[in-house]
């Protein structure tokens, strides 16, 4: 029974299943009701534990703006005993009609009536609502509160219903927060639940697909043949099921045959192994041959270069470890400060980073320290921590050249990558590094393997074998060459001889001088003519002497200096008594009379000409 009655403002209290979260601003309303008074009842209920008190059912803001007004005493009315479900209900009717509530607010009120029993047909009926607004409305009830509340209170969200709505596509509710979690604004937050809704499906119809396949004979495309896929001449498609549009109940294959199945991003295809056409090959002409044979070489030897690179730096690895763990003894002063110097730039000019986890890997020996077990790991990682600057110079410059890198896709020479790579062999080289001879000719592109033409033989490949080049060069030419030994020797010889002469000779008067030697071997000629006379002097007999001629100079060499004529006096020979030997017979027509002629024109025996050519 109803009753109508005052009551004091004190004694009625908020219902706590009111789905209104927040009454809003009442400064309008609380200054209509002091002007006008309340012009519509309060709905109550009296509290069961409570006698005199009351529960308000509808008129909560009334009754906070006239409160706020300073009203004592409200008109009200009172129901007798309303369920809670009812009690819903008629608050969600009223806050429907009279202030909009939030699609959250309305769905925590659905739900609150799912909760105490009623069903969908009965919200709808009390409510006033259709079923699909009723059903939106519960489905965003179940999302995190508090993320609601935070997106709707940034402006530049600006969530909607429609936004919300288009979570329902995705049915885990743990997925949906993430989604809100994720998303920028409202657009955004529709695109990634329809991807979300996509992905969910294309994982539903792949088992499904997966399942008819199978039943139908169709196998799974065997890993290693993933890869070849999309080679036409080894695999067919035959047709593709869209993991995305609603599949049949079952697959009947189209073609006859071994059939495969192969999963891309959204489809799965059905291949069949391309049959191999027979061409007729034409025989390969001489050129065609001769090209194959280059090429095929060509490969082989880049092959080769590359594997002596990677030893190369396999050695530079090893030489820099013996560096860091001290088993290479160490530099100090100016040379550490010329070494870091050096390092520095190798490091700049190939913008290479340091990192622990490249220092972790150089230690190891691999390019990528993730997937070694993490004991081994954990050691090297202890040693990295103990690097000093110097060492992690060495490991970065190393890591960033490679002698592998002076290689060409086609086996030529690089030389923009080995210009870099020779400043490292430069730094190291004041650690004192010793570049082994096939490195080298690696890094100057002399190497015999290397395609193309290569560089000059005599260019050094680095800056410290040019310099010991050029030194050697300069050696090598203050260094007597074979034929000037030889002419030293025949003036060597010729003056011993003339030496010997001048120390028999009893007057004491020097011979003529000798005929200076020619510079292309005619040294030998004279010695070689002079030792007879030599040698006939030595053995002639003590009482008997006679005049010795020697037999002309060959002829000097074309383009030679001519040796100049040059008399010379034949020794005098001394008898065993000490007495001189008569004067011998005259000289041959045609000859100069010497210094000691007589009156006659003949030369004494011991005055005697050697004709020199």
């Amino acid at each position: 029974m109803k009753e109508t009655m005052m009551i004091a403002a004190g004694r009625l209290h908020p219902n706590p299943d009111n789905p209104r979260q927040g009454l809003g601003d009442l400064t309008e309303l609380a200054d209509s009701i002091k002007a006008k008074g309340i012009l519509q009842h309060l709905v109550v209920m009296p509290q069961e534990d409570r006698p005199g008190e009351y529960t308000i059912i509808m008129g909560h803001r009334r009754h906070a703006a006239a409160v706020q007004a300073g009203l004592k005493e409200l008109p009200c009315l009172v129901e007798g005993k309303v369920g809670r479900s009812d009690q819903v209900a008629l608050m969600l009717a009223e806050n429907l009609h009279r202030s909009n509530l939030t699609p959250y607010e309305e769905g925590q009120g659905f739900q609150m009536m799912l909760d105490l029993g009623e069903t969908e047909q009965g919200i709808c009926q009390k409510t006033g609502f259709g079923k699909t607004t009723v059903r939106h409305r519960i489905n965003i009830a179940k999302l995190d509160q508090k993320k609601i509340k935070k997106l709707q209170d940034d402006p530049s969200f600006q969530l909607s219903l429609t936004d919300l709505v288009a979570l329902e596509k995705v049915p885990d509710i743990d997925r949906r927060n993430e989604i809100l979690d994720e998303a920028r604004d409202g657009r955004d937050l529709a695109y990634r639940a329809q991807c979300a809704a996509n992905e969910i499906k294309r994982e539903r119809n792949l088992a499904k697909a997966i399942l008819m396949l199978e039943k139908a004979g169709v196998k799974p495309l065997p890993d290693k043949a993933a890869s070849e896929v999309c080679n036409s001449s080894k695999w067919q498609t035959v047709e593709t099921i869209d993991l995305e549009s609603d599949l049949p109940e079952s697959y009947q294959p189209k073609q006859a045959g071994e059939l495969y199945h192969y999963r891309t991003y959204r489809e799965i295809q059905i291949l069949k192994r391309a049959e191999k056409q027979k061409t007729a090959q034409k025989p390969k002409t001489e050129a065609e041959k001769k090209k194959q044979e280059q090429e095929n070489l060509q490969k082989k030897n880049r092959k080769q270069l590359l594997e002596a690179a990677k030893e190369a730096d396999a050695m530079r690895r090893e030489f820099i470890l013996g560096v860091i763990d001290g088993k290479i003894p160490g530099i100090k002063g100016d040379e550490l400060a010329k070494a870091r110097e050096a390092l520095w730039r190798v490091i700049y000019d190939n913008s290479a980073c340091v990192s622990r986890t490249g220092c972790i890997a150089f230690r190891i020996g691999r390019d990528d320290a993730c997937p070694v077990p993490g004991q081994e790991q954990e050691e090297a990682g202890k040693w990295a921590d103990r690097l000093g600057m110097v060492g992690q110079m060495l490991i970065v410059a190393h890591g960033s050249c490679s002698c592998r890198g002076l290689v060409g896709s086609n086996g030529e020479y690089d030389a923009g990558a080995a210009g870099k790579v020779k400043k490292l062999y430069a730094a190291l080289r004041l650690f004192g590094l010793r570049v082994e001879k096939e490195t080298k000719l690696i890094l100057d592109g002399r190497h015999g393997l290397y395609h193309g033409k290569p560089a000059p033989a005599e260019e050094p490949a680095l800056d410290e074998d040019k310099a010991v080049d050029a030194k050697a060069k300069t050696e090598a030419g203050n260094k007597p060459t074979a034929e000037s030994s030889g002419k030293d020797k025949a003036v060597a010889e010729v003056s011993a001889t003339k030496a010997r002469h001048k120390a028999k000779t009893r007057d004491g008067k020097e011979p003529a001088a000798e005929a200076p030697a020619a510079k292309t071997g005619a040294s030998k000629a004279l010695a070689a003519e002079t030792q007879p006379a030599k040698e006939a002097i030595a053995k002639a007999p003590a009482t008997k002497t006679g005049p010795s001629k020697e037999p002309a100079a060959k002829a000097p060499m074309a383009g030679t200096e001519p040796v100049r004529t040059v008399a010379a006096k034949e020794p005098t020979a001394v008898t065993a008594s000490g007495d001189r030997p008569k004067a011998g017979p005259a000289a041959p027509a045609g000859a100069s009379p010497g210094a000691g002629a007589g009156k006659d024109g003949r030369q004494p025996a011991s005055a005697d000409k050697t004709q020199a050519a």
